[in-house]
């Protein structure tokens, strides 16, 4: 159990890391992910949904954030042709332009928290970190109740 704490201890400074930074230019760190996710994005931009399957924290509350990203002028967007029940979003110029001034911030920012680790010890918690996915899977499926199972009172 306190290695579960530590991991998540460890999570949260880093998330605390990265809203610091992302506070320079007024966006929260799911915010800067969104970005982040539409900047690799196609030109024609990709749904809520698409953005959804790419954030690090999938419960986040995604219309809101984008919301926030298209008030400040950092995402705009439209009604697919194909489809107008799709609303596809992109990133406009002054959203590229906030990745590039936050960017140096963050790296920074990380580079000296890692500073207080050898590359061995990084290698070592990337490959114990990977693993945590598939076990927390594993986990929830082991521990979600069994449909039908549930006696009527």
């Amino acid at each position: 159990m306190e290695a579960i704490l530590s991991v998540r201890r460890a999570a949260r400074a880093i998330d605390d890391v990265v809203e610091a930074a992302c506070s320079r230019l007024g966006i929260t760190g799911v915010q800067y992910n969104i970005l982040r996710i539409l900047g690799r994005a196609p030109a024609e931009g990709i749904s809520r949904s698409q953005i959804v399957s790419q954030l690090i924290e999938q419960h986040a509350d995604v219309t809101r954030a984008i919301d926030g990203l298209v008030a400040a002028g950092y995402v705009e967007r439209e009604h697919a042709t194909h489809d107008r029940r799709v609303v596809l979003h992109r990133i406009t110029q002054q959203g590229r332009s906030a990745i590039e001034q936050l960017d140096p911030f963050l790296r920074s920012a990380l580079e000296q928290m890692t500073q207080h680790f050898t590359t061995d010890e990084l290698q070592t918690l990337a490959q114990l970190s990977s693993r945590f996915p598939e076990a927390a899977s594993t986990a929830q499926q082991e521990t979600s109740p069994q449909r039908g199972t549930h006696e009527r009172s």
